[in-house]
């Protein structure tokens, strides 16, 4: 039978902090309001790792204190005021409870149902912001031995690249205390109270008002009706195609190589190619997400970053460099563009409309 308990893990990380959202959190706590107490997928973000031999659920909780310590989105709660504006309060000390999920030797329950069901509990309960911190950490054991390490975090807290970057955190941490060796040092990164004052400074601004100029530009060039008109509506109304192929990765990757360019470009350029085959306008509308780490202090920030940027894509060309040259013209400019305050964005695009 599979036994469940709880363990605690406690950090102290010196100072307390209040700030403004940054954009990125804003965008995403419009989203979450928008829509809860619906559950979307990209609401909560699942990670899971394996824990290294010789390890004792004690050394476990003890990297996970570390993490804690390093970045102050994983210990934030974020209230919203009277004006339901949103805001960001860093805790200089707190605890996190982890859930222990253990199983007994014999038992015939596979650690890969283990893992699924703890981040599908975690990662379908809404997180209480004002409340609750924005990582839920369980450890699956075997007779008491960890085997496997499982996280949640909210999207307020991280994107799918901050994530990607606490996993990998995590891994590093558990080798080192397997060796034997001190932790290794924390990357140098930009933390999200640090990001929201820098947003809120005259370089700031300056960054947000070319960001939105840019945004009107981009406004200016879009046709009323990109889009053909149908005599009879499609049915049904709405369509959403994903597409999920380890060879089409793998080809992007050779095709990028191939035409000198980046697989982001490549991909948007095959993008146009579909687009165009039944766009009736030279230009139509296309958000771009940017992960907005291209500066050298935000590539480790651990927050909730990425930004769509509306650009008019054009469908001009007879050959493949046409469509890759707009592409890298579309991809350089939101790259230089992505990182605005949403809400402004928005009033423009309806000024605009």
């Amino acid at each position: 039978m599979i036994n469940h308990r709880t363990a605690e893990v406690t950090f102290h990380a010196g100072r307390s902090r209040t700030a403004h959202l940054t954009w990125g959190q804003q965008g995403t706590w419009d989203v979450l309001r928008r829509w809860l107490p619906e559950m979307k997928p990209f609401f909560v973000l699942t990670r899971w790792l394996p824990v290294p031999l010789l390890l004792e659920v004690d050394d476990v909780l003890a990297q996970l204190s570390h993490l804690l310590r390093r970045h102050e989105s994983l210990r934030t709660l974020f209230p919203a005021g009277v004006d339901g504006q949103g805001g960001q309060h860093v805790l200089g000390e707190g605890v996190v409870t982890v859930e222990v999920v253990d199983r007994p030797d014999g038992d015939p329950v596979s650690f890969a149902d283990i893992v699924a069901d703890c981040l599908r509990r975690a990662g379908t309960r809404p997180f209480a912001h004002d409340t609750e911190l924005p990582i839920r950490f369980a450890v699956a054991t075997h007779e008491g031995i960890p085997v496997l390490l499982m996280f949640a975090v909210s999207h307020l807290a991280a994107d799918h690249l901050g994530a990607d970057l606490l996993a990998a955190e995590l891994a590093a941490l558990l080798r080192a205390r397997t060796d034997g060796d001190a932790p290794p040092p924390a990357r140098p990164a930009v933390q999200p109270v640090d990001l929201a004052v820098f947003e809120r400074s005259p370089d700031g601004q300056r960054r947000n008002v070319d960001a939105l100029a840019y945004l009107r530009q981009q406004l200016r060039r879009l046709p009323v009706a990109p889009l053909p008109e149908r005599v009879t509506p499609a049915d049904p109304r709405y369509w959403r195609g994903e597409l999920a192929s380890d060879a089409a990765a793998v080809a992007l990757r050779l095709a990028a190589r191939r035409l000198r360019t980046t697989t982001s470009v490549t991909l948007l350029a095959v993008t146009n190619a579909l687009v165009r085959t039944f766009c009736a306008t030279p230009v139509y509308p296309l958000d771009i997400m940017q992960s907005n780490r291209v500066e050298p202090e935000l590539r480790y920030t651990v927050t909730s970053l990425n930004q769509a940027v509306r650009t008019a894509m054009e469908v001009s060309g007879d050959t493949v460099g046409d469509l890759v040259g707009h592409a890298r013209a579309a991809m350089g400019a939101a790259m230089r563009h992505a990182r605005h305050d949403g809400r402004a964005a928005a009033q423009v695009a309806r000024a605009a409309a």
